[in-house]
């Protein structure tokens, strides 16, 4: 699958709707510049949580003293009119690229796992569960978009083994039977001072990435405020 020629119509989609912006990865691009201008709108967004105009991206690229990319070129993108081209189109063909990209960096990430990785009888079970998590985590992604799902619905509250994901703990993980579920909430409890505290953080996981990651508490009402996706 080839859409190098295709490459600047992607980018200017992908930069036109923030909802591609966290799936999008700016290596993704063989044009190393789209990577960068890319790079850049994403920067810009999680800062501003707007899309920039070309004019605030040009500074923020001055100011960030990266004088590779070239005000032109940042120009052709969003000159860009994507009105000449079919809805349906646009959508399917990035969503293609995105799909593909993801898979074919994810299946290299995972060899190259499996080649540096000394396996013996006691590790090859975490071993083939790591290089699984590498090919079905990461490839797990969402174009929905959707606010969240029908709590009156009982097909939304089925929890599937396939929809599981890494807790970030070994323990927990094993307890669970592979992680947490989607579409669920955890809430640690015990007895005071038993170390409750030492986590310090919320587990959130991005449902389009598939990315596990911790929110810092204090930093969650601004995450909200923002109107950032967890």
């Amino acid at each position: 699958m080839d859409l190098t020629h295709s490459e600047n119509i992607i980018l200017r989609y992908v930069t036109n709707s923030a909802n591609y912006l966290d799936i999008c990865k700016p290596a993704f691009f063989k044009n190393e510049s789209f990577g960068e201008i890319l790079k850049g709108v994403k920067e810009f967004w999680d800062k501003y949580h707007e899309i920039p105009t070309p004019e605030q991206l040009i500074e923020s690229f001055k100011i960030q003293g990266k004088s590779d990319i070239s005000p032109t070129e940042i120009k052709a993108i969003y000159e860009l009119d994507l009105k000449n081209y079919d809805d349906s189109w646009l959508k399917e063909t990035t969503e293609f690229f995105i799909e593909y990209k993801n898979l074919t960096k994810s299946a290299v990430d995972a060899v190259k796992y499996i080649q540096s990785t000394p396996v013996s009888s006691e590790n090859i079970k975490s071993v083939i569960d790591s290089f699984k998590s590498i090919i079905i985590d990461r490839n797990n992604i969402d174009f929905a978009f959707d606010e969240g799902l029908d709590f009156f619905n009982p097909n939304n509250h089925k929890q599937l083994k396939s929809s599981t994901f890494p807790s970030g703990f070994p323990f927990i993980d094993t307890v669970l039977g592979g992680g947490f579920s989607a579409k669920s909430l955890y809430v640690f409890m015990g007895m005071p001072k038993v170390g409750k505290c030492n986590l310090g953080t919320i587990k959130g996981r991005n449902k389009r990435t598939g990315e596990v990651y911790n929110i810092k508490i204090e930093d969650l009402y601004e995450r909200i405020k923002r109107g950032n996706n967890l």
